[in-house]
């Protein structure tokens, strides 16, 4: 068994079905069998090892258990308060009374996050000379961000609106979702090293590789609301689907070009020194170096 271990490692060693366990003083050889992934995690749309943070905080190490949600999921407070979990419609537990309420300790442990020191780069994370660029700071772009941050990459995030979030801000009211929930998520991603530019529309992805960077990653997000399917439901005036009706009971919210002198306003996150806070309008493309701040006079023309 060791000298299988040293060869193939040991979840190969347990894949091969051969590994035995030997107990002193009972004479039979047990088989270990790698054990699947539990049906929460398979159900969880991000992946989250569910059965390792909620022991986690049954141990009370709440820590650890943040460092396994953020491992796959740098969201958990937004995910905590608006995920539609489906990982517990899956859960065993439910066929002896209840399922675990996986959501809303995933809440918990991001509401202590609040008052734990800021996310770090672990130890040892590679740092590569290539730049990826991330178009559009909803979910998907954000994630993505964190991701490759997390994989030594330079990243720069760039955002057509006044603020980050996309749909979690836009379609999504502050009753449901606290902005402080979604400002101080964002900024511990951008904490780890992630630039975002914000009021800066990329209307064409292929120039920014031609610009120096190595790949981009294209999450301009999905704005659409699912319509009721009614008759005369597009005709009639007054009649809005819930999207229009969310975003016009906001303030204005508009969106520069990188090439109109009105975008580049871009923010690099420095250990939470740099707050989710802009000037109205946006910034000059002429552009300044102050407070951690770097702007692109342009990229898009």
């Amino acid at each position: 068994m060791k000298k299988g271990f040293a060869e193939t490692g040991l979840r190969d060693l347990l894949n091969t079905g051969e590994a035995r366990l030997k107990i002193a003083g009972v004479d039979e050889e047990l088989t270990i069998n790698p054990v699947p992934d539990s049906p929460c995690r398979v159900a969880c749309p991000a992946g989250v090892n569910v059965k390792a943070y909620v022991g986690l905080i049954a141990a009370g190490n709440f820590e650890r258990a943040l460092a396994v949600v953020r491992a796959t999921n740098p969201l958990p407070g937004i995910c905590g308060r608006i995920c539609t979990h489906p990982c517990e419609a899956e859960c065993r537990r439910a066929e002896v009374d209840q399922p675990v309420a996986i959501r809303a300790l995933k809440r918990f442990i991001a509401d202590y996050a609040r008052a734990a020191p800021q996310a770090k780069l672990p130890p040892g994370t590679p740092r590569r000379d290539e730049r990826v660029a991330v178009v559009g700071a909803g979910p998907a772009g954000l994630t993505a961000a964190n991701d490759l941050v997390r994989f030594g990459y330079r990243v720069t995030i760039f955002e057509a609106q006044d603020k980050p979030g996309g749909m979690l801000v836009w379609g999504i009211p502050p009753f449901r979702l606290p902005r402080d929930i979604i400002e101080e998520e964002i900024n511990s991603i951008l904490g780890l090293g992630t630039e975002l530019c914000l009021n800066t529309r990329v209307s064409d992805p292929a120039q920014l590789l031609k610009d120096g960077y190595r790949a981009v990653f294209y999450a301009p997000g999905c704005q659409k609301a699912i319509k009721l399917g009614l008759p005369l439901e597009d005709e009639l005036s007054g009649v809005l689907d819930s999207l229009t009706f969310r975003v016009d009971c906001l303030p204005a919210h508009p969106g520069g070009d990188a090439g109109s002198g009105r975008g580049g306003c871009c923010r690099r996150g420095r250990r939470g020194a740099d707050r989710l806070s802009h000037p109205a309008g946006g910034a000059s493309s002429a552009g300044r170096q102050d407070s951690g701040t770097a702007l692109h006079p342009q990229y898009i023309g």
